[in-house]
């Protein structure tokens, strides 16, 4: 007997980013009906969730275009809170000590973040 990957499901939502919405859409997990959306800053493109806060962290690629044809970098992060579908915060991410937006991450004491997402280094005390 094959059992439904959607068995135990119920009450369980699924975001999904959408860049060219720009939005963030949320479903059911057990019947993939639509529960709702919300817009966010143009180029959403990915998601992480906070378990212990409850809350969607989105991040923005470019104010514009894509890849290699792009207006700027952006420098925000959209705070959802899933369980309202609505948007808490827009967070500014800037290099406090330079003041400047921060880019791809790369410090050598603390190794590579990759070449996407983002990474959080607390100030040494």
């Amino acid at each position: 007997m094959q059992v439904s990957s959607r068995a135990g499901r119920e009450g369980d939502v699924l975001a999904v980013v959408c860049q060219s919405g720009p939005s963030v859409s949320f479903f059911d997990a057990a019947s993939d009906r639509c529960l709702g959306s919300v817009e966010t800053l143009a180029q959403s493109h990915e998601l992480c969730f906070d378990p212990q806060r409850r809350l969607l962290w989105c991040t923005m690629t470019y104010r514009s275009g894509f890849y290699y044809a792009n207006t700027g970098r952006r420098t925000e992060l959209t705070v959802i809170d899933p369980d309202t579908r609505r948007v808490v915060e827009v967070v500014e991410i800037v290099d406090l000590e330079t003041l400047r937006p921060l880019t791809r991450l790369r410090h050598r004491a603390f190794g590579d973040a990759g070449a996407h997402g983002l990474a959080y280094i607390p100030r040494r005390a």
